[in-house]
């Protein structure tokens, strides 16, 4: 899959679309970049750009004692993986668009 733009979807090479969006937009507590691809149908547009600051963070890549002077704390593993509602929604909004497509 091509590097999707920081905003927006591009075209692929098969006549797909790649997009970058951060899920923090949709109410995830970090940012949890996500690259997505759809083929078959005419993407939405989405709430493009870095989102509101983390309120935490995903992955142990900073040191404890700075999230902490931060005041960020570290998620579980089960809430770093969890998609917020609202972004599983419209990412089921996208495939039902290109079932339509595919029927008619």
């Amino acid at each position: 899959m091509p590097r999707p733009p920081r905003e927006g979807w591009a075209r692929t090479l098969d006549g797909g679309f790649v997009a970058h969006v951060e899920q923090r937009h949709y109410g995830h507590r970090a940012r949890k970049a996500t690259w997505l691809y759809a083929f078959g149908v005419s993407p939405p547009s989405l709430r493009w750009g870095p989102g509101a600051p983390p309120d935490a963070w995903i992955s142990a890549d900073r040191p404890r004692a700075e999230l902490a002077a931060m005041g960020i704390g570290q998620l579980s593993k089960k809430e770093a993986k969890a998609t917020p509602i609202e972004f599983r929604d419209l990412l089921i909004s996208i495939a039902e668009t290109a079932n339509l497509a595919r029927a008619a």
